[in-house]
């Protein structure tokens, strides 16, 4: 016969409503709270397994692309930025013969040319744009530059010639006491190059006789004074824009002026 009090006891710990024991319910329910409790555990995990991965990812992704582009978008600067920065880059400030810039040694002129030659060739974006700078300022020494340039304008085609040409804005003739002939020298230049300039286009014109000291009493002396003379005028009448001319080696021996568009220019 069972004992009273175990019997209320039972009756105590069952559940009113499924007349289960509540101890049941308890064990039954602390095993679902550490499930719930491990499940949450392990998404945790993989949360975090995950971020992992997608930053894995990501580094290889970014070395894959750097491989091939460049690390940082510098080559996507507009051309116009690439033009202000190569004009800083070359820029000389006046003739490449005069005092200012090294005289003779035209010190100033050998540092802008060279870096005019080195930009075309750092990559195919800059040599797009930095050939403007390149034909910008000619400055020609000796016949072999001139041949030199005539040979390369030949070689271009048509439209590529006009966008080159367009490109010149000076023009300077250093003629040193080596040269025999003289006349013929100035002749080429002004019959192959400077006739196939655009007109109105040149703003910067010098010419400079090198070791002068080494013409005075020579009949080359007289020979340049009575050959640049003529080509210079004609230049000066086909070139109304020229903004800086730059004759040492004439002035005061020769007088040159001559009227342009209602403008006055004199050999400086």
């Amino acid at each position: 016969m069972d004992n009273p009090t175990t019997g209320k006891e039972r009756k105590t710990r069952l559940c009113k409503e499924c007349n289960v024991d509540r101890a049941f319910h308890e064990t039954k329910s602390r095993r679902l709270r550490l499930k719930l409790e491990h499940s949450q555990l392990r998404v945790a995990q993989l949360e975090d397994e995950i971020s992992k991965l997608r930053e894995a990812i990501r580094i290889k992704e970014w070395k894959a692309a750097s491989s091939v582009r460049p690390r940082y978008p510098i080559q996507n600067l507009p051309n116009e930025l690439w033009r202000e920065i190569f004009r800083l880059a070359t820029y000389i400030d006046g003739p490449a013969f005069s005092i200012e810039n090294g005289g003779d040694s035209c010190r100033e002129w050998t540092l802008s040319s060279t870096t005019r030659r080195s930009i075309p060739l750092i990559c195919r974006h800059w040599h797009t744009v930095g050939l403007e700078f390149l034909y910008e300022r000619i400055v020609i020494q000796d016949p072999d530059q001139l041949r030199l340039l005539c040979d390369t304008l030949d070689s271009l085609e048509s439209h590529r010639l006009y966008h080159t040409l367009r490109w010149i804005q000076g023009v300077e003739l250093a003629i040193g006491p080596i040269l025999g002939d003289t006349t013929l020298f100035l002749y080429r230049i002004h019959e192959f190059f400077l006739t196939r300039l655009p007109q109105d286009q040149i703003t910067l014109l010098g010419i400079e006789l090198l070791n002068l000291e080494a013409y005075r009493g020579h009949s080359l002396e007289s020979t340049f004074y009575k050959s640049v003379e003529p080509m210079v005028s004609n230049i000066l009448r086909r070139h109304s824009c020229i903004q800086t001319l730059h004759f040492p080696a004439m002035m005061p021996r020769v007088s040159l002026e001559v009227v342009v568009g209602g403008r006055e220019h004199g050999g400086d």
